[in-house]
């Protein structure tokens, strides 16, 4: 069996006297020497001899933070939460109050400038259908309904029915 053409690479050879890792960097153009292949200035953090994120230790123990704070949740829609927004814009300032849990869909939203529409059962009830339905134990056809008719109030105790 061959062993691949790269210099220290003791791997089995395949097409063109290459390994399969050094194959895939032949074929996309990434330099076969290099240890990381998106390390320095292929990294898509890299900008114009600086990274993005200054102190990025300090953003990710933050992120943590924040993700124990809101329990996963994101701050404007109450959806699963898998993003940080920076609300500044200032990529160096990592402090929680200017860290903002978001999901997908809100953090572009944020991004692209368009307002933020709250879910009805947020900004009526103060939680998600799916919690409403969890705490009234119903099925969402039966919270719509008693949506529809001004029922949830009067089971969750905020005002009288009628």
């Amino acid at each position: 069996m061959k062993t691949c053409k790269v210099e220290n690479c003791n791997r089995v050879a395949g097409s063109l006297g290459y390994c399969s890792k050094h194959y895939y960097r032949f074929t996309h153009g990434i330099p076969l020497d290099t240890l990381h292949p998106r390390g320095g200035k292929r990294s898509p953090n890299y900008k114009n001899g600086s990274f993005q994120y200054i102190n990025y230790h300090i953003l990710k123990k933050n992120r943590q933070i924040k993700f124990e704070q809101q329990k996963g949740k994101c701050e404007i829609c109450g959806h699963a939460a898998k993003e940080v927004h920076h609300i500044n814009k200032d990529k160096t300032n990592h402090s929680l109050d200017n860290l903002l849990l978001l999901c997908c869909k809100c953090h572009g939203r944020v991004h692209r400038g368009k307002k933020h529409k709250t879910s009805v059962w947020i900004r009526r009830y103060g939680m998600t259908c799916t919690d409403l339905c969890k705490k009234l134990r119903c099925s969402y056809p039966t919270l719509k309904k008693w949506h529809d008719k001004d029922f949830i109030n009067f089971f969750l105790g905020n005002q009288k029915c009628g």
